[in-house]
């Protein structure tokens, strides 16, 4: 019994001991403390791009929002845009904002009904970064014009460069901005039928008489003292001091600027009357408004010559001509046709509409239009574009003009005037 007691109170004394060590270890542990690296800062800014609104045929709104300016302070920021993908600080255009974590910056001089590409940017320090990529198309909506333009009678509207005139019922209107801002320069309720613009002159056919400004416009000189006055002035044609004009009876020249003129229509038909003309290098071209013919002189006029006749088992009224290039343009009633041998052969033009279509140039860039269409190339007449005609009423196109921003078309049955943007 005794030795059954020694052996219990060991093994109690044992057990304590265990614990006793347990106790030990447990208050002698310590607890490791993980630590989270800290996260990493770009050192370029991080930015996003806002969406594209209030899209015109010229302009859009966008921006960007600055998340985070990365390691050092923004030194700018603002949006680039191109037809082309990723446009970058080197490539496209450009608007920057004065500051600001949210901006707005306006998209501009965008061309008509095209896709462009849009990024936000900011640049600190370190660098510059882009946001992400939006795309857009312009728009291609044709936009009525009021007071002076509409509601007005118009017969014809020419342009050289910027300078931009219109002959109206009503005097004669000038632009020097390409058809942004509009003043009349004359002839205040009197028909202006015709206008022609050289290198620092201006002439204009008023009711059946002749006047030129070297002015843009400012003041009038009356010309046409030896000109009948029973005949209408219906086109201009300037080569540096030589002028012609077509009448509803003829061809009048002027080697002096006008100061003198001589009737020259020797081989011109009687009995019609010549509303174009145009030339293409020393060759000059007439054309007759009540048949389907063209006249050309190698002489400045001295001789006249019918060109072969274009319309082939075709009859009736050209409805305008003009020569671009090494080409010649006409149109009747059933198509265009085009010459590019001086008027010797004529073949239709399938890009264009089968119908009356009126021409308009600029440099190398040709705009014609019809009832049924509007086209525009950029190398001479050689391709074709088709423009929309989305805005515009469903009426015949009487006149119409290409200035270096705008398209120009005249509705006389509405007596209105539209514009498109280039």
């Amino acid at each position: 019994m005794k030795i059954l007691k020694n052996s219990s109170m060991k093994s109690k004394k044992l057990v304590s001991l265990v614990l006793l060590m347990c106790l030990v270890l447990l208050s002698t542990c310590k607890k490791k403390t993980v630590t989270q690296p800290e996260p990493e800062v770009s050192p370029l800014p991080t930015i996003s791009t806002s969406p594209i609104t209030s899209i015109t045929e010229a302009s859009a709104i966008s921006g960007g929002a600055i998340i985070s300016e990365g390691t050092s302070p923004i030194i700018s920021s603002g949006i680039c845009w191109d037809t082309i993908p990723a446009p970058d600080l080197t490539r496209g255009a450009l608007s920057k904002t004065t500051g600001g974590t949210n901006y707005t910056c306006t998209i501009s001089d965008l061309k008509v009904y095209k896709k462009y590409y849009v990024r936000a940017f900011a640049t600190n320090g370190s660098g510059t970064s882009f946001g992400n990529e939006i795309s857009f198309t312009s728009s291609d909506v044709w936009t009525k014009l009021g007071a002076p333009l509409s509601p007005l009678q118009i017969y014809s509207m020419k342009a050289k460069g910027n300078q931009v005139y219109i002959c109206s019922s009503n005097g004669l209107l000038y632009s020097a901005d390409a058809g942004d801002t509009w003043q009349n320069v004359g002839f205040t309720n009197s028909v202006v039928n015709s206008v022609g613009i050289g290198d620092n002159v201006v002439f204009a056919g008023v009711n059946n008489l002749i006047y030129k400004s070297m002015n843009n416009g400012t003041n009038w000189t009356l010309l046409s003292t030896n000109i009948p006055t029973i005949s209408g002035v219906t086109d201009f044609l300037i080569n540096s001091d030589e002028v012609y004009a077509s009448l509803y009876d003829g061809v009048y020249f002027s080697s002096n600027k006008g100061n003198t003129w001589s009737y020259i229509n020797n081989g011109l038909a009687s009995g019609t009357y010549y509303f174009r003309i145009s030339r293409v290098g020393s060759t000059i071209f007439c054309a007759d408004g009540y048949n389907p013919v063209i006249y050309k002189t190698i002489d400045k006029g001295l001789n006249w010559n019918k060109s072969s006749a274009y319309v082939n088992g075709y009859s009736g009224q050209i409805s305008d001509m003009i020569c671009v290039g090494p080409n010649i343009y006409t149109s009747c009633s059933v198509g265009c046709f085009v010459s590019n041998n001086e008027g010797q052969s004529w073949s239709k033009s399938l890009a264009l509409a089968n119908a009356a279509c009126r021409f308009s140039v600029s440099d190398s860039t040709v705009f014609c239009a019809s009832s049924y269409g509007c086209n525009i190339s950029y190398n001479n007449g050689k391709n074709w574009h088709v423009i929309t005609r989305n805005g515009l009423p469903n009426q015949q196109i009487n006149s119409i003009l290409i200035t270096p921003k705008y398209l120009f078309v005249y509705f006389l049955q509405s007596f209105s005037v539209y514009r498109l943007r280039r």
